[in-house]
């Protein structure tokens, strides 16, 4: 009992005692370095670096340097500490292990982005021939532990700008391990939203890293920026009511966003236009001035089509005023009401403000002075009919 008790003391004075086992100066042996690395002696090694003479470019049996072994074994908290007391030194950030990996490379191996970007901001590289082969031939060309190591050194370090850059490239690896590693998805969309090809915008939106309020965001930003390829992809994505972000736009007198979702979605205008017309609570100034942006945004043709199917139908005179008073033209139908002698229908449409006069010059021009006759009587009609006593609306003149 007195002998253990002896030995356990003897222990416990050994790891609890100040005393280091190498006095400051002394010329450590590499194997004293790996032992330490291996055991993951954060404190017994950093007496060693900042006391002792190290050499962080010897190798072990394995032909591994202790920075390579530490990254290798997972001992992330040694690494750390070789990295912080190397300095910049290019033997020991880039020496090659028996495989040709730098240690940055064996970080992203070991997909341990944060030593990753600790290496790359100290100045760690690929290996060189690896380097060579990357700028003549392209990242399809490479193995992954090179490729996405030198995406992040052309990013600076950067997560966000690695990931954008690994989409650009269509490297799907470099683009996942950047992406659970904290890249932000936002930056992301911000950057490939304003890009002409889509192509790294779909591989983001296919593998669902962003989130559906993300994307809805990046779609906005497409359609105040004018990018009609890049919200054809994003709507889908963004799962939105195309009609119901139509009316909202032009409601808003976002008249940039309505352009692009013309381009970006076709069939949707003639809903749109119908949409706002029957909103009953809607007042009619900011009815009038939602149907302006529609039509100002690409939506004229439509407009015109409701318009001559509602005064052959005798639809909602509500609506024709609507329109009318938003800027539809109705140039074209009052010429063809002209040539066809339609008096009345003219009148009517004149009624609901239409002006006959552009239409009637245009007539003249080609040479069909009796169509233009024909307006001209309907808008006289017209007039005479406005000015009369309300009790005598349909009187004829004397």
């Amino acid at each position: 009992m007195e002998l253990m008790h002896s030995v356990s003391s003897r222990i416990a004075s050994a790891i609890y005692s100040n005393e280091p086992r190498f006095p400051p100066g002394t010329k450590i042996p590499k194997d004293e370095v790996f032992h330490a690395v291996r055991r993951g002696d954060v404190d017994g090694l950093s007496y060693l670096l900042d006391q002792c003479q190290v050499d962080l470019t010897a190798i072990d049996d394995d032909g591994e340097t202790a920075l390579h072994l530490a990254i290798s074994i997972g001992r992330d908290g040694i690494a750390k500490l070789l990295l912080e007391k190397c300095g910049d030194a290019p033997l020991i950030l880039n020496a090659l292990d028996r495989e040709g990996y730098t240690p940055l490379m064996r970080a992203s191996a070991m997909a341990k982005v944060d030593l990753m970007q600790a290496l790359v901001k100290k100045g760690g590289e690929t290996n060189i021939s690896a380097k060579v082969l990357w700028e003549s031939f392209g990242m399809p060309m490479l193995h992954p532990d090179i490729a996405a190591p030198q995406i992040l050194i052309e990013a600076e370090g950067e997560l966000s700008k690695a990931f954008v850059i690994a989409l650009i490239r269509c490297n799907i690896l470099a683009a996942e391990l950047y992406f659970y590693a904290g890249a932000s998805t936002s930056f992301a969309l911000e950057q490939l939203v304003n890009r002409h090809d889509v192509g790294p915008l779909q591989l983001l939106l296919v593998h669902q890293w962003a989130s559906k309020s993300e994307v809805v965001t990046a779609l906005g930003n497409a359609l105040q920026s004018a990018n009609t390829r890049a919200a054809k992809v994003l709507i889908p994505a963004a799962a939105v009511d195309v009609l119901d972000l139509w009316v909202t736009c032009a409601r808003h007198g976002e008249l940039e966003k309505v352009k692009t979702l013309l381009s970006a979605v076709k069939g949707f205008q003639c809903r749109a236009v119908r949409a706002l017309l029957e909103m009953k609570n809607l007042a009619e100034a900011e009815k009038v001035a939602a149907l302006r942006v529609l039509i100002r945004g690409g939506a004229m043709l439509t407009a015109t089509g409701v318009i001559e199917r509602a005064v052959f139908r005798g639809d909602s005179d509500a609506d024709v005023r609507s329109l009318i008073n938003a800027g539809a033209s109705t140039i074209d139908l009052l010429m063809k009401l002209g040539r066809h002698g339609d008096r009345g229908t003219a009148q009517r449409l004149i009624g609901y403000g239409a002006n006959p006069f552009a239409a009637m010059d245009k007539l003249i021009q080609d040479g069909e002075q009796d169509a233009a006759n024909v307006l001209a009587v309907a808008a006289a009609w017209q007039l005479w009919g406005r000015n009369q006593p309300r009790e005598h609306p349909h009187s004829s003149p004397s």
